[in-house]
């Protein structure tokens, strides 16, 4: 009797022990989430990855663990092209800053380089990673330039980054993915064929308004 009284006594114990520490624990920072997110992102781990983003864009991209685990490994670094990092992490900011930026280099078999980079932002608890879609969407645009005759910056960036989503936009609705938020926790969402819309609008207006696609 006595047995059984000690072992439900230390199992309260362990309860409020463990209570505890998650309560009064300090949050993780916007650079220890950024080291995760990139270490997550090489072990190809699109579970752990997950649970590093905010809810906001989970809840406006209808979010899961299986789709963010495939758009790593069948879009991002897609299984069969033997993807490598080449550099360790580089994180640029700190917690005095609005975000933190996190920056690894991949290179695959034919040699072609990806930069990956996801930014983090600090919460009222553990920093996350937001826009994370965005990130990795636009980490991949990134790579299918022609680097050895970049688009320039303006109306040829803004084709480029056009034409790369038409070709990706398959691969991404294949895993349930509708599109990506934008700038931040309280980003505006794109669906593809609003983004596609988005820049053909900013190419139409180019011709009157030259200035115009000089940005997102």
């Amino acid at each position: 009797m006595r047995g059984k009284y000690l072992v439900g006594l230390t199992c309260v114990v362990v309860v409020i022990v463990v209570s505890l520490i998650i309560t009064f624990r300090r949050p993780l920072s916007a650079e220890v989430i950024a080291k995760q997110s990139l270490s997550a992102i090489e072990k190809r781990d699109g579970h752990r990855l997950f649970r590093l983003i905010h809810e906001s864009e989970i809840n406006q991209l209808d979010l899961t663990p299986e789709k963010i685990n495939q758009l790593l490994n069948k879009v991002i670094l897609p299984e069969g092209e033997n993807y490598e990092s080449r550099s360790e992490a580089v994180i640029e900011g700190d917690s005095s800053s609005s975000f933190v930026v996190g920056r690894q280099l991949y290179v695959n078999k034919d040699g072609r380089q990806l930069t990956i980079s996801v930014r983090v932002f600090p919460t009222e608890g553990d920093a996350k990673c937001s826009p994370l879609v965005n990130a990795l969407v636009f980490s991949k645009v990134d790579e299918l330039m022609d680097r050895r005759n970049p688009p320039k910056p303006g109306l040829e960036t803004v084709r480029h980054w056009r034409d790369s989503i038409k070709f990706l936009k398959p691969q991404f609705e294949a895993i349930g993915l509708t599109g990506f938020v934008q700038d931040g926790v309280r980003g505006r969402k794109f669906t593809w064929d609003s983004w596609i819309a988005h820049c053909d609008d900013l190419l139409a207006r180019a011709k009157t308004e030259p200035t115009v696609a000089d940005g997102e």
